[in-house]
């Protein structure tokens, strides 16, 4: 039994828990699966051994949380490869954690988590709120230096975001940081209402304007908080370091800022759209980000629009 309300909460929010309910919910969904597609049932040892491994996951959430690298004034962690097993077991394919491997190139965990209580203490400075929202929806921070991404998040092992070794300064790993944690508060969202209804049309493939990547509707509108987010971080950035303007964080700043603010009026200035009554696709010739590829259409009801006038309506407040 859980001893208290108090722990009953802390373990309902915590990654491992929710990568355990996950295997749960899938091997229960495979057993009823099979036993009515043959008739004969399902093998059940794996969710016999899921549920053994209940209590001895609440003793390891009890030693991580004893002796985690803890980031200064914070409840997260800074964790590698000792991330509890199930939380492992869930993270493939964003990454595939290999028994007794370790990067040639890693810093300690202790090192890293002094680096990311800087960047969190920053992002207080910058914007308060933000860093209570990185608080509030991140549990860990999985280092893993040899992987291919720059920063990665899925909902499958909700959070817990993970950093690569992508991240040049800390204004960089500010950015990793901010970035997940949006997603993280989408992934909350998306728990509890439907972002995308449905259908053909949600499957349809639109080109990112940052990065020209293919996306769906679901990852389009993700990509499209997230810069906005950032839009908006990276102007109080841009404000807290006025002082500075030669600064290289205020330099820094000032030219992401730019970048994304060219992607969002690309992305809100859409190029195509389908007319529900023919079913046909019309092009924006004013488009210079076509390239032959489908953009989301007004995403996020934004009307056509300027670089300026997105820095006016989205960062300005």
């Amino acid at each position: 039994m859980i001893a208290s309300e108090t722990e009953r909460r802390r373990l309902m929010r915590d990654p491992a828990f929710h990568a355990w309910l996950g295997l749960v919910l899938d091997e229960l969904a495979r057993q009823h699966n099979g036993a009515t597609s043959d008739g004969l049932g399902a093998d059940d040892t794996e969710l016999e051994d899921l549920l053994r491994d209940f209590a001895f996951m609440r003793t390891r959430i009890g030693e991580r949380e004893a002796q985690a690298s803890r980031l200064e004034s914070s409840t997260v962690v800074v964790q590698g490869e000792d991330l509890d097993r199930l939380i492992q077991a869930v993270t493939p394919p964003s990454y595939t954690f290999r028994s007794g491997s370790r990067a040639a190139t890693s810093h300690p965990i202790g090192f890293l988590a002094d680096v990311a209580s800087v960047a969190l203490h920053r992002i207080g400075q910058a914007w308060p709120e933000c860093r209570s929202m990185v608080e509030e929806l991140v549990s860990i921070i999985g280092y893993l230096p040899d992987a291919g991404f720059r920063s990665c998040s899925v909902l499958r092992y909700s959070g817990v975001i993970y950093i690569g070794a992508g991240d040049n300064s800390i204004l960089d790993l500010e950015e990793s940081i901010v970035h997940e944690a949006g997603h993280q508060l989408l992934y909350m969202i998306s728990e509890r209402d439907q972002l995308v209804e449905p259908g053909p049309d949600a499957e349809r493939q639109y080109s990112l304007p940052w990065s020209g990547q293919l996306r769906n509707v679901y990852g389009y509108l993700h990509a499209f908080y997230i810069y906005v987010l950032l839009a908006k971080y990276f102007a109080r950035v841009v404000h807290a370091t006025s002082s500075t303007h030669l600064s290289r964080d205020h330099i820094r700043a000032e030219r992401r800022l730019e970048t994304i603010l060219i992607g969002l009026a690309a992305a809100s200035t859409t190029s195509s759209w389908y007319d529900k009554g023919r079913g046909e696709r019309q092009e924006d010739s004013k488009s210079g980000f076509d390239s032959g590829k489908k953009h989301a259409p007004s995403a996020c009801g934004l009307a056509p629009c300027s670089v300026g006038a997105l820095r006016d309506e989205i960062v300005e407040e």
